[in-house]
């Protein structure tokens, strides 16, 4: 069993879809936790629910990787009374870490979207609204004829 910390992992992730390909104000990465703690074990999900948060401390799961952020907007208060409050006691009291990776993960290659799109048998699939666009620049350089082999 490999052991690593959160960052290694992440690095991974990333990797595979690169936080600049969010779409923008979309709240990715890091939600709860410390990625420098060592991680034994990971769990993936689609939301962090209060079963799932039940079941990752149940297994002894250091990191939680979910598609859809649980902070999604910044929270005004933290009331245990409630489920996002129990969940984020929950995650706080075990030492689990949550990470999300969103509209990042839908839009790598090899995302969610080509996941789906290849699923359906789709053809004809293409970008809808670029998220991110690379930067090129165009260098002309002059050199008198007998340099040219040398530049």
């Amino acid at each position: 069993m490999k052991v690593a910390n959160g960052y290694e992992y992440i690095a991974i992730l990333e990797g595979i879809a690169p936080r600049k390909y969010a779409m923008e104000g979309d709240p990715i990465g890091l939600q709860i936790g410390d990625l420098s703690h060592k991680v034994r074990k990971i769990m993936f999900t689609l939301d962090v629910l209060e079963n799932v948060v039940d079941e990752a401390i149940v297994k002894g799961v250091d990191l939680i990787i979910a598609h859809h952020p649980l902070l999604f907007r910044p929270l005004k208060k933290i009331d245990m009374a409630t489920p996002e409050g129990r969940i984020v006691k929950k995650l706080i009291k075990h030492d689990i870490t949550v990470y999300a990776a969103h509209t990042n993960l839908d839009i790598a290659n090899g995302g969610v979207n080509d996941a789906l799109s290849e699923l359906l048998r789709l053809e004809d699939i293409g970008v809808i609204v670029p998220t991110y666009k690379e930067s090129y620049s165009k260098i002309a350089v002059y050199t008198p004829d007998f340099a040219e082999e040398s530049v």
